[in-house]
């Protein structure tokens, strides 16, 4: 039996959440977290590579944050040889170091 179309809206503050879906069957294990703040952070950089692809995305809940500071949050973009992105990783970091420890 295929599962309806279903839309959830959360009201919550900002921070980490999961989920879990129910059905006859009992509860589904818990998904991967996710931060809730789509809307907190003020500054946001992006690197591209020759073809125009983001390659780093770095976020920053205050404006006048500079590249030295330890708090960006850094996404990395992969791409398989084809161009497809294949996968991405988030950790922690400054803007000026955000090539190095992948």
């Amino acid at each position: 039996m295929a599962c309806p179309l279903t839309t959830l809206t959360i009201d919550a503050l900002d921070g980490y959440y999961t989920v879990t879906a129910e059905n006859e069957f009992g509860e589904s294990v818990f998904s991967n977290e996710i931060l809730l703040a789509t809307y907190y952070f003020n500054l946001v950089k992006y690197d591209y590579d020759t073809q125009g692809r983001v390659t780093y995305k770095g976020q920053h809940t205050d404006v006048e944050a500079t590249d030295v500071d330890n708090n960006w949050i850094i996404t990395r973009y992969y791409y398989d040889t084809g161009g497809r992105f294949i996968i991405l990783k988030i950790r922690t970091t400054s803007w000026v170091d955000r090539e190095q420890g992948w």
